[in-house]
């Protein structure tokens, strides 16, 4: 299991309500099967990870906190990150299935083959 620097998909809804994160939408499993792409764009005026699908473009994570931008982790910032390594794991087939775990006791998404 690979962790990534972001917020856990089970707490997101709870985070979005303190404020750390803008929305994630969810993604059918069927969208992301099939030769999706993952870029930073924006959606609803915030930087957002986007998974471009033969079925059009499906926002997965709104970055609407700033609430890392003292460490150097504005929205933009986390929004670039975080598409360049959800398209790194897609490519590679890593990108399977999104779970959750902790990192330095922060909450993180972790993608797992299985």
């Amino acid at each position: 299991m690979k962790a990534l620097p972001v917020v856990s998909v089970y707490t997101l809804s709870i985070l979005a309500s303190m404020g750390v994160l803008g929305a994630i939408a969810p993604v059918q499993a069927a969208e992301v099967n099939q030769k999706a792409k993952f870029v930073c764009g924006t959606s609803q005026g915030y930087p957002a990870t986007i998974a471009l699908t033969p079925r059009g473009s499906v926002p997965v994570v709104r970055w609407s906190s700033g609430y890392f931008g003292s460490a150097g982790f504005t929205p933009q910032h986390r929004c670039n990150l975080v598409s360049a390594k959800f398209q790194k794991y897609y490519e590679n087939g890593t990108l399977n299935y999104l779970t959750t775990g902790w990192v330095n006791r922060q909450p993180v998404v972790c993608v797992a083959t299985q």
